[in-house]
């Protein structure tokens, strides 16, 4: 069975593991095609142990190649992280004006696994090019809307 190449909205949840923090969140990611090979991805996650972060990245991806129930593709675009302030949390979700924030680039590679009509898991691996520069991995599971 060979996967479609019209272009698909799509959201859903992920887990991700930075590796310069060593740090686990947990996240909200949606892809929205623009053409048959190229979409746009915006993703929100919450890094909850010992360094409390938040990033929002929004992504292109750009269709690499497509097999039977996979898809590959590469990703380039912006990060945004807001990391809280431990000594002072009374602003919003406790990142106030003392939350040291970074701005970058992402850039990464991923896969789609379509296991059902409506329903894939994914995983991506992206490099963060910033002032804390990182390597994240998100693996998750994605729904037709």
């Amino acid at each position: 069975m060979a996967i479609s190449s019209k272009a698909q909205n799509l959201a859903g949840a992920q887990l991700s593991f930075d590796s310069e923090f060593n740090n686990t969140a947990i996240g909200f990611k949606g892809v929205f095609g623009l053409s048959n090979s190229i979409a746009f991805s915006p993703d929100l996650n919450y890094f909850f142990r010992s360094n409390e972060y938040i990033t929002v990245n929004t992504d292109l991806h750009l269709d690499l190649a497509n097999g039977n129930n996979l898809q590959f593709y590469g990703l380039g675009g912006l990060h945004f992280g807001a990391f809280r302030s431990l000594a002072n949390r009374d602003g919003l979700l406790g990142f106030n004006s003392d939350a040291d924030l970074n701005l970058g680039l992402n850039l990464g590679l991923g896969a789609q696994l379509f296991t059902r009509e409506k329903f894939r898991l994914f995983a991506e691996g992206k490099y963060i090019i910033t002032d804390a520069s990182r390597f994240v991995l998100s693996v998750g599971m994605l729904f037709s809307l």
